[in-house]
C-alpha cells in the first residue's frame, strides 16, 4: 500500500473523527477516533513535546517514555498509517502538560 501524499489528506473535522487529550506525567491513553481502521491515515499534533505510541488497548503499563515511545515535538504534524490492531493512542508529556490531538484523515482529490 502506497502512503498518500499529505497534501491529499484532510482531517475529518467531526466529533467522530477527532480525539483529544491532555498529556501528563504518567502514561495515559485515549481511544482512537471512530473510523480509524486498517488503511486509514491518522494526523497527530501536540501543543507541547509529547511521547506517544499507538497499539491495542490495555497496554499503558507497557510504555514508559523515550525508550519505547516516539517523540512528537511541539507544533509538528505527523501522519501515521493504521494497522488492524491499532485502537488506542498512548501519550506522556516530555516536560510540561499540553494537548495532543489525533484526527482521522480522508483522501481529497
Amino acid at each position: 500500500m502506497a502512503f498518500p501524499n499529505p497534501v491529499q489528506l484532510r482531517p475529518r473535522s467531526t466529533a467522530s473523527g477527532v480525539a483529544q487529550a491532555t498529556t501528563g506525567a504518567a502514561v495515559a491513553s485515549v481511544a482512537l477516533p471512530g473510523g480509524a481502521s486498517l488503511g486509514v491515515t491518522l494526523r497527530l499534533s501536540a501543543t507541547n513535546a509529547t511521547y506517544y505510541a499507538i497499539g491495542p488497548s490495555g497496554l499503558s503499563g507497557s510504555f514508559t517514555g523515550p525508550a519505547d515511545m516516539i517523540l512528537l515535538p511541539a507544533n509538528v504534524v505527523e501522519y501515521i498509517a493504521m494497522r488492524s490492531t491499532d485502537t488506542t493512542l498512548y501519550h506522556l508529556q516530555v516536560a510540561v502538560a499540553g494537548t495532543i490531538q489525533v484526527a482521522v484523515c480522508e483522501l481529497v482529490y
